[in-house]
């Protein structure tokens, strides 16, 4: 067991030093989606969602135009609306933040395309010039946006599935729809086990495993510092499962048969070799 778990440890880790970062184009009615970010995460798909928000917005306002959604992960924060260089009829938004802010980004794309005639040529409009209009946000939030299901590289979900209403995350049993089994606020990666099992990460502080329709929550100790990559999981049994980070010597184990986490993988090997 130790020298599956080591292998596959150096293996995952020689893959994270050739990482580069990645991105998605999307359309999404009148809604033209560029999203980069660090890692493949449900941060990429959370940006899907917007641009199916931002698409809701349009057809509310009778919006003729299309518009441009450029979201970027990075340290620097930025919202900003311009109109297209090629095309002056279509406002390109501009996001940059390590999380996206939801309501403040529809916010914006509501307040400039139900008055587009703010935007000038050559001059862009900052977030913090515009009004918010929170009741109208919290409206179209009522809608349900179900998990997309466009980017291969996240994985797809067997037993489970989520959507998203009021700005929260509501995960579900493709066995029972009807019941929620877990809701949250952040969702920053997801890993299916398997039909029944499910681990969600909010964010680096923790993760969640489900088993069929019982949910354990477990907090690290110590977080692993993991802002922009996702998690390396491996699987070197049926019953284990270890988290490691590229931004972090830590290695966990989490036994799930047995619902224990390790956060040291020496203390595990340790504990197996008594």
């Amino acid at each position: 067991m130790k020298r599956l778990i080591v292998l596959l440890l150096c293996l995952n880790a020689f893959l994270a030093y050739s990482h580069t970062n990645v991105s998605i184009n999307r359309t999404i009615g009148k809604v033209q989606l560029y999203c980069s970010v660090g890692d493949y995460t449900e941060v990429m798909n959370q940006a899907v969602i917007m641009a199916e928000y931002a698409n809701l917005i349009l057809k509310d306002l009778n919006y003729n135009d299309s518009i441009h959604l450029y979201i970027n992960q990075d340290s620097g924060k930025r919202l900003s609306a311009h109109r297209d260089d090629k095309n002056p009829k279509k406002i390109n938004f501009w996001y940059t933040d390590i999380e996206f802010d939801t309501k403040r980004i529809l916010n914006m794309v509501y307040q400039i395309c139900k008055h587009p005639e703010r935007v000038k040529k050559n001059r862009g409009v900052l977030a913090e010039q515009v009004a918010e209009d929170e009741q109208y946000i919290n409206q179209i939030l009522q809608n349900k946006v179900y998990r997309p299901d466009s980017v291969e590289q996240l994985g797809k979900m067997y037993g489970h599935n989520y959507y998203t209403q009021d700005n929260r995350y509501y995960f579900y049993s493709l066995d029972n729809k009807e019941k929620v089994l877990y809701q949250t606020d952040k969702v920053y990666q997801l890993r299916s086990i398997n039909s029944y099992k499910l681990v969600i990460f909010t964010d680096d502080t923790g993760f969640v495993f489900i088993d069929g329709e019982k949910v354990y929550e477990h907090k690290f100790k110590e977080p692993f510092n993991n802002k922009f990559r996702r998690f390396t999981l491996s699987l070197p049994s049926s019953s284990i499962l270890t988290i490691s980070s590229f931004y972090d010597d830590k290695v966990s184990v989490y036994e799930m048969k047995k619902n224990i986490l390790v956060e040291d993988i020496n203390e595990f090997f340790e504990k197996e070799g008594k």
